[in-house]
């Protein structure tokens, strides 16, 4: 028998000895729940030992004991609320099998390709979408971009080669093709999936799907509250989204979901920071971050993150509305994390990686004696400087030394002053 098969050969074993010990923790649950949640501590750190911290594991046991903690009270109302199918679904593929399993792997295909080797994958079934956003890309794409199941299904195969086992869907609408996400869950029933949804297409049939193949979850998005949200997405969309969100919660999810903040002076989900870069060729551009409010059932929390283009800031002249998605994204992820545990090794280990190409570095702002200058020479001239401020994502209180210097410039030049 070959090395690889031998391998997968006693991954299944472990993978069976894993599930059975689940099985029993949960039976354990049921009757004492510390001494059940205490055992599966035990159990995490058996199969994956240093892959964490003694300490963490230390953190968690305390963290059980003490019932009126404010993770554990978060613990309880997952257990209490969410279907069983799928709580040990989860903790199975993505404990087991994408951190213990997918790491190792993971960390030996990096020396044989010599490359860097993803945790997670995100692809996009379709760019077809139900919905016609203002200003969504998608919209534009129709529905002609799609993958097709056998092109799904390689990409998952070729993953769990590489000890890949977690895949997240974006579109489009990746819902337009849900027969064939629940397919794929179903043959790759020892992966974690994950799909960004806009939610209007979630029906009982598809909730009573999701329990059956245990191994998908959804983030639903919204623009904000009703009346933000129906004027780009259309009239009745925000109730579509919250009866959703209710009847996923009926059939036993837990209500995890994320919204945009706006800037309180420009109402642009793209936020222009005080600090600058310095790329390759010398340019300085400006450093942009998007916010987000996220809800973790009766839980709170606003998380920002940096507009990138790979591993550095987005540079002015390729800022896209994809990119701003993906920092939303990013800050959902990484709050989910911080605040479930779920993944965030992993995330704070990518989080301390450093620009590849640009090193941050704080902007000299604006002088009153030049925004006094600024604002005289507006007047003579009867030039409108607050739409200026408004078109360079600027106020008074932000403005650079650097831009308010160019303003200066410009206003002599045109008009001859001194």
């Amino acid at each position: 028998m070959e090395v690889c098969e031998m391998a997968k050969l006693t991954q299944a074993v472990e993978r069976k000895a894993f599930s059975a010990a689940i099985d029993v923790a949960l039976k354990h649950i049921n009757k004492d729940r510390e001494k059940g949640l205490l055992q599966i501590v035990d159990l995490a750190q058996k199969f994956m030992g240093d892959n964490f911290q003694a300490a963490a594991y230390d953190g968690a046991r305390k963290m059980i004991q003490n019932p009126d903690q404010k993770w554990m009270r978060y613990v309880n109302r997952l257990l209490d609320e969410t279907d069983p199918h799928v709580a040990k679904m989860t903790a199975l593929n993505l404990g087991y099998q994408a951190a213990f399993c997918g790491t190792k792997t993971i960390r030996k295909m990096r020396e044989v390709h010599n490359c860097n080797i993803p945790w997670l994958i995100l692809m996009d079934p379709t760019s077809a979408c139900n919905l016609h956003c203002t200003g969504c890309w998608a919209a534009e794409y129709g529905n002609k971009l799609n993958l097709t199941f056998d092109e799904l299904d390689s990409i998952v195969t070729q993953g769990k080669e590489l000890g890949i086992y977690f895949y997240m869907f974006t579109g489009g609408e990746p819902l337009v093709r849900k027969a064939d996400l629940i397919k794929l869950c179903e043959k790759h029933n020892e992966c974690a999936f994950h799909s960004y949804t806009n939610g209007t297409l979630v029906d009982q049939k598809f909730c009573d799907d999701m329990k059956r193949v245990g191994n998908l979850s959804l983030s639903i998005s919204l623009e904000g509250f009703e009346d933000t949200n129906d004027f780009r997405r259309g009239n009745g969309v925000f109730d579509k989204v919250i009866a959703a969100m209710d009847l996923l919660h009926e059939n036993g999810a837990e209500k995890v979901y994320w919204m945009p903040i706006p800037d309180e002076k420009t109402g642009s989900s793209l936020r222009m920071t005080d600090q600058t870069f310095t790329d390759k060729s010398g340019n300085t551009n400006r450093c942009y971050e998007t916010r987000i409010k996220v809800v973790i059932d009766a839980d709170e929390y606003e998380m920002q993150s940096p507009v990138m283009n790979g591993s550095n800031p987005v540079k002015d002249n390729s800022m896209s509305q994809q990119r701003v998605w993906n920092s939303m994204c990013r800050s959902f992820v990484k709050c989910v994390a911080i605040h479930t545990g779920l993944g965030f090794d992993l995330w704070l280990k990518e989080e301390m990686q450093p620009f590849g190409n640009a090193i941050p570095e704080c902007e000299e702002k604006a002088s009153a004696a030049q925004i006094m200058t600024i604002k005289d020479l507006c007047n003579k001239h009867k030039i409108n400087a607050e739409y200026w401020l408004k078109t360079n994502n600027s106020t008074w209180d932000t403005l650079s030394a650097a831009n308010a210097g160019n303003m200066l410039l410009a206003i002599k030049s045109k008009y001859g002053d001194e």
